[in-house]
C-alpha cells in the first residue's frame, strides 16, 4: 500500500514538472469563438480552437470542459483527438436579453490522466430583438448610414437577418411579416425581407423604417371551400417555414447535443421568403397599431407572443451625374495643344479627373485616379494636353459624386499633315481670298510602297474621319505617291478637304482644313490688283496664278 502510495506521488509530481517541459501548457492556447449575438429562443454555436507554438493544428488526446454563467446554467464535457471543438446551445424564451459568458477549460491526456493545458472566456449576446441590418442597394453600390441615394432610381431595401436569428426563424416561425416605413408614413407590407422604391424629391433627407414581426402560432386551417352536408370538406394548412440544412441544433437542457455548426462568421443572412404581391408606392397614413417605429412614438405595447425586428437608416437625395458632354477640337495636327472642355448635370460636389490610353477603349466602370480634382457645385472642368506621337487616342474622364461615377471616353486624332507648296489664288471677287492655309494648288506626298492611288472630295465645316472613306474613281501613280490638287471654293467659309491614298498594303484618310474669308481690299493692293489685271491676257478669267513674274 505504502508502494502504491509513493508511486501515485511520484507520478503526480512528474506530471507538474511535465508543465514547464517543451511542448505542455505553456505552449498551448486556446480562442473561443461565437456567433452571436442571437435572439431569445435562439440557438448559438461556439467553437473552442486550440494551437501549438510550433504547430496550429495539433493531434492529441483532448478534454473540453464548458458552461456558461446563465440560470439554469449549460454545461458538457467532451474527450476528442480534435483540436477543434464547437457546440450548440439555444436559450429558450425564458432567458432574459443581455450579456452571458461562455467558458471553456482544456485538458490534454498524459498517462492515464488529464492535465490543464489553457482556457479562454468570452461574452455573449441575448437579445429582445432580431439581430441584422437594413441593405441599402442602389446601381448595385451599397447605401451606408446617412449617406446619398440617387433621384428616381430604383433602390433596393433588404432586411439582412444574421445567421443564427435566420436559422432560427427558418425552423420554428410560423408567419413573418415585415413593414415598411418612410418617414413615419406606411409604403408596404410584405411577407418577404425586401421592398423597392423610388425617391422623387432632390435633396431631401428621409428617415427610413423596417419592422419585422415574426409568429410562432401553430398554423391554422382554414377551409378553402364551404364544407357539404356529407363532411367531405376541402382545408388546407399554410405550410410553416422549411428548414434548408442538415444541421442539427440542439442544446436548451443543461448538457445539449454537441454538433459541429456550418459556420461562425457573424454574417448577414436574407431568408428566401417573397411577397405574393408587388411592392406599393402609394403613400398611406401611419397606422397606429404598429410598436418602436417613428422613433418609438406610437406608444404601442408589443405582442409579447411575438418576436420582433427594428431596423432603420436615414439618407438623402442628390441626383446623379448625366448629360456629360466634352466640347473643343478632337483632331489635331501634330504639334496643336488639346483643349477640352467637359461638362455635366447633378448635384454637387464634384471630383474630376483623366487619364489617356492610345488607340481605342472599352470602358469598365471601376476606373478610377489617385488624384482628383474637385469642384463643390459646378461640373466644368477643362484638359490640356499635348501628345508627343501623331496617332489615335481614347481620352478617359471621371467624374464622381456623392450617389455614383461616370465614365466616359473621348476620342482624339492627332495627325501628321502631308499637304505643303501652298500658293496665294486672288479671285475675280476681290474680296474673296484663299488664305495660305487653304488650299487651292495643293501638292500631297506620302511614304510608302507603290502602286498608289489618289482621290478626294471636301466637305462644309469640320469632318470627323471614319476610314470608311472611298472615291467613285481614283488617279494612280505606280511609284510616286505625289498628287495635286486644284479647287475653287466659291463660298467664304471653312472647309474641311477629305485626302484618301490607297497602296496595295492598306489606305490612309487624311483630313485637311481650309478657310476661305472676304479680304479688307487696300488702296495699295487695288493699284497692285490694276497692274496685275493689266499684265494678265484675260480679263475674264475668274482664276489667276499669282506668279513671281507676274507680281514684279
Amino acid at each position: 500500500m505504502y508502494v502504491v502510495k509513493s508511486c501515485l506521488l511520484l507520478l503526480i509530481a512528474s506530471i507538474h514538472k511535465a508543465q514547464s517541459w517543451p511542448g505542455w501548457s505553456p505552449e498551448y492556447t486556446v480562442e473561443l469563438t461565437n456567433n452571436g449575438p442571437i435572439v431569445a429562443g435562439g440557438t448559438i454555436t461556439f467553437r473552442c480552437v486550440v494551437k501549438k507554438y510550433n504547430n496550429p493544428k495539433p493531434e492529441d488526446n483532448f478534454k473540453y470542459i464548458w458552461e456558461d454563467n446563465a440560470i439554469d446554467k449549460h454545461s458538457g464535457v467532451i474527450e476528442s483527438t480534435s483540436n477543434v471543438f464547437e457546440w450548440n446551445v439555444t436559450y429558450a424564451h425564458r432567458y432574459y436579453p443581455g450579456m452571458y459568458e461562455m467558458q471553456v477549460n482544456v485538458e490534454r491526456k498524459y498517462a492515464f490522466l488529464y492535465v490543464p493545458v489553457n482556457s479562454d472566456r468570452k461574452y455573449f449576446n441575448i437579445t429582445g430583438f432580431l439581430n441584422g441590418d437594413l441593405n441599402l442597394t442602389q446601381n448595385h453600390k451599397e447605401i451606408a448610414q446617412d449617406k446619398f441615394v440617387a433621384l428616381n432610381q430604383e433602390m433596393m431595401h433588404e432586411v439582412a437577418l444574421h445567421t443564427a436569428d435566420a436559422n432560427y426563424l427558418k425552423r420554428n416561425a410560423t408567419d413573418i411579416e415585415t413593414y415598411f416605413f418612410i418617414d413615419c408614413q406606411f409604403i408596404n407590407a410584405t411577407k418577404g425581407l425586401t421592398f423597392k422604391h423610388n425617391y422623387t424629391t432632390l435633396n431631401a433627407d428621409h428617415l427610413i423604417e423596417v419592422l419585422v414581426i415574426v409568429s410562432f402560432d401553430p398554423p391554422v386551417i382554414v377551409p378553402t371551400t364551404p364544407a357539404p352536408p356529407s363532411g367531405n370538406g376541402t382545408t388546407t394548412v399554410p405550410p410553416a417555414l422549411a428548414l434548408a440544412s442538415n444541421q442539427t441544433l440542439t442544446g436548451n437542457s443543461s448538457t445539449p447535443n454537441s454538433t459541429v455548426a456550418p459556420s461562425l462568421a457573424s454574417s448577414s443572412t436574407s431568408l428566401p421568403l417573397s411577397s405574393s404581391e408587388p411592392p406599393s408606392t402609394t403613400m398611406l397614413p401611419l397606422v397606429s397599431a404598429f410598436p418602436y417605429v417613428c422613433n418609438n412614438s406610437t406608444q404601442v405595447s408589443p405582442d409579447l407572443s411575438k418576436t420582433y425586428g427594428y431596423f432603420s437608416k436615414n439618407v438623402k437625395v442628390q441626383a446623379a451625374i448625366t448629360n456629360v458632354k466634352a466640347s473643343g477640337n478632337m483632331w489635331l495636327q501634330h504639334g496643336d495643344m488639346l483643349g477640352l472642355d467637359i461638362k455635366c448635370n447633378g448635384t454637387g460636389p464634384f471630383s474630376f479627373c483623366y487619364d489617356y490610353v492610345p488607340g481605342s477603349y472599352n470602358v469598365t466602370g471601376d476606373e478610377s485616379c489617385a488624384e482628383y480634382i474637385s469642384d463643390e457645385t459646378d461640373c466644368s472642368f477643362h484638359i490640356d494636353h499635348y501628345f508627343r506621337e501623331s496617332q489615335a487616342y481614347t481620352m478617359i474622364v471621371v467624374i464622381t459624386n456623392n450617389v455614383g461615377k461616370v465614365v466616359t471616353p473621348v476620342g482624339v486624332n492627332v495627325y501628321e499633315s502631308q499637304a505643303y507648296t501652298m500658293i496665294v489664288v486672288i479671285t475675280n471677287n476681290v474680296g474673296k481670298v484663299v488664305t495660305p492655309v487653304g488650299v487651292n494648288v495643293y501638292e500631297i506626298k506620302c511614304n510608302g510602297t507603290g502602286p498608289f492611288s489618289f482621290c478626294y472630295d471636301y466637305v462644309p465645316g469640320s469632318y470627323n474621319v471614319t476610314g470608311d472613306e472611298s472615291c467613285a474613281e481614283y488617279i494612280s501613280d505606280e511609284t510616286d505617291c505625289s498628287f495635286h490638287i486644284d479647287h475653287y471654293f466659291r463660298e467664304s467659309q471653312a472647309y474641311t478637304m477629305i485626302v484618301v491614298i490607297t497602296n496595295n498594303v492598306g489606305k490612309v484618310v487624311t483630313p485637311v482644313g481650309v478657310n476661305v474669308y472676304e479680304a479688307i481690299e487696300t488702296a495699295l493692293a487695288a493699284k497692285k490688283r490694276q497692274n496685275t489685271t493689266n499684265r494678265c491676257s484675260s480679263y475674264a478669267a475668274l482664276i489667276c496664278i499669282v506668279t513671281q513674274q507676274c507680281m514684279q
